[in-house]
């Protein structure tokens, strides 16, 4: 998936890396939106996850589950990353 210049400055901002960005991607769950996707990882799917990527999980927990993603899968295009602080999420 590429990088916009966006998301590549959002990604530095909010201290998500790049294998966190994937790891979401791969198994979060996706919300639909006009032309694009928001991608997350609440508490249970990381805990059914646990056994897959049990080191991977066990080092970016707090960082999974605090990140939001929004990609575009038709043009394969990282919009932005959002930083999940608990509030109430509007999913158009």
């Amino acid at each position: 998936m590429e990088n916009t210049i966006h998301s590549a400055a959002r990604m530095q901002q909010r201290g998500a890396n790049d294998e966190v960005v994937s790891f979401i991607l791969k198994y979060g769950s996706r919300h639909n939106t006009h032309e694009h996707q928001k991608f997350y990882i609440n508490k249970k799917k990381l805990n059914n996850l646990r056994f897959k990527e049990k080191e991977f999980i066990k080092k970016n927990d707090k960082q999974i589950l605090k990140t939001i993603v929004v990609a575009n899968l038709k043009s394969q295009k990282l919009i932005t990353v959002i930083k999940n602080e608990n509030k109430r999420i509007r999913w158009n």
